[in-house]
């Protein structure tokens, strides 16, 4: 139990969302998503993990040209690189493949992975700041497993699938979040990354 955050277990019904992702990923579906009217947003602020569950909220700068997240000039078809030495790099070139990474990681049960290569500085400083490890939040994604892969599955694109409102947060940071028809039912219905490092970091989810 964490700042009154109720923790549940789930069931690993699936097994990636690697599959489901690479199934939508077609040319075109970014036209698609334009014709559906996906909307962009400006809004400052963001919600870091353990002050988020406490109800507060941490405001960044604005920055210019906001209109949409920018991308690592090399967006790579897969979203991760197996190295000579065994070892893997994620990809985080664009949303999708920072979801795809989050179920990876998730999958392969590696926290190690998960707070070196997808999780964000902001989300580690905050964590610090709470006298809390990184790895507590890691822990709470593997116990909610289920809830986010029911959000990527419908928002199978990252930032460009249909039913997304892109909302700037500050500086290279972005919340994708569902539209509300969408986002029926589900616990989490956006998410929220950052560019850092040359790639994109997971902040948190939010509803």
């Amino acid at each position: 139990m964490l700042a009154g955050l109720r923790i549940f277990n789930v069931m690993r019904t699936h097994r990636s969302i690697s599959v489901a992702v690479a199934a939508a990923w077609t040319a075109g579906v970014v036209a698609a998503c334009a014709l559906s009217g996906c909307t962009y947003e400006r809004r400052i602020g963001y919600k870091p993990f353990f002050t988020g569950l406490a109800g507060a909220d941490i405001s960044t700068p604005a920055s210019a040209d906001m209109s949409r997240p920018r991308t690592p000039a090399v967006a790579l078809a897969e979203p991760r690189i197996t190295n000579a030495d065994g070892s893997i790099t994620l990809v985080n070139a664009t949303g999708r493949h920072l979801m795809a990474n989050i179920m990876y990681c998730l999958d392969e049960d590696d926290a190690a992975l998960f707070v070196e290569q997808v999780l964000s500085q902001r989300a580690i400083e905050d964590a610090y700041a709470h006298s809390r490890e990184p790895e507590e939040i890691f822990e709470i994604l593997k116990q909610r497993r289920d809830d986010v892969l029911e959000l990527f599955l419908r928002m199978p694109l990252g930032e460009h699938s249909p039913m997304v409102i892109m909302k700037p947060l500050g500086p290279n940071a972005f919340e994708i979040a569902l539209t509300k028809d969408a986002a029926r039912g589900l616990h989490w219905s956006s998410l929220t990354m950052v560019l850092e490092r040359g790639g994109w970091r997971l902040v948190w989810f939010g509803k």
